[in-house]
């Protein structure tokens, strides 16, 4: 396998994914937009989330990072990353 082959590879991958990522990821924008939030997003065949793939959903522009809120006790609080809707409407 050559340089040229995997760059070819990782461009088509790409071009596939900025192309087609609204439906990829329908799940995962339909789960957010009703639910303001991914932290209890889970498929049966991804149990773990999706971690990095929310990544790049913000490169994109479909979803921005933002503080989320999270209460470890009744007098502590603090804040993890957290996705939401980008204001921007994502560009495709």
């Amino acid at each position: 396998m050559t340089d040229q082959l995997l760059e070819a590879m990782l461009t088509a991958c790409c071009t596939y994914l900025h192309d087609n990522t609204r439906e990829v990821y329908r799940p995962v924008l339909v789960h957010l937009e009703q639910h303001h939030t991914l932290q209890e997003f889970r498929l049966k065949t991804r149990p773990h989330g999706f971690g990095i793939n929310y990544e790049w959903l913000c490169r994109v522009g479909l979803v921005e990072r933002y503080p989320e809120p999270v209460r470890i006790n009744n007098q502590i609080q603090c804040f993890q990353i957290g996705y939401r809707v980008s204001n921007q409407g994502g560009g495709e």
